[in-house]
């Protein structure tokens, strides 16, 4: 996924290249309160898969023992 800024200044050339490299084009809008709200989720999101991962390494490791390697003479 790519994201582009399209502002008043760009939109023509940004809407210019996708139709040159014949792509469809699809807008989705986002104030400066919504982009600062959709990061912080995404930062939440981030945080609850964290601890998800340590507790399932934390569970692995009680039910499932490592393996013991042979030492060899």
């Amino acid at each position: 996924m790519k994201w582009v800024v399209i502002t008043e200044a760009n939109q023509q050339a940004v809407f210019a290249k996708l139709e040159k490299n014949r792509q469809d084009g699809a807008l989705f809008g986002l104030t400066d309160d919504g982009y600062e709200t959709l990061s912080l989720n995404l930062a939440h999101i981030r945080k609850y898969v964290s601890k998800v991962r340590a507790t399932l390494r934390h569970y692995r490791a009680y039910y499932e023992p490592a393996k013991k390697k042979e030492v060899t003479k």
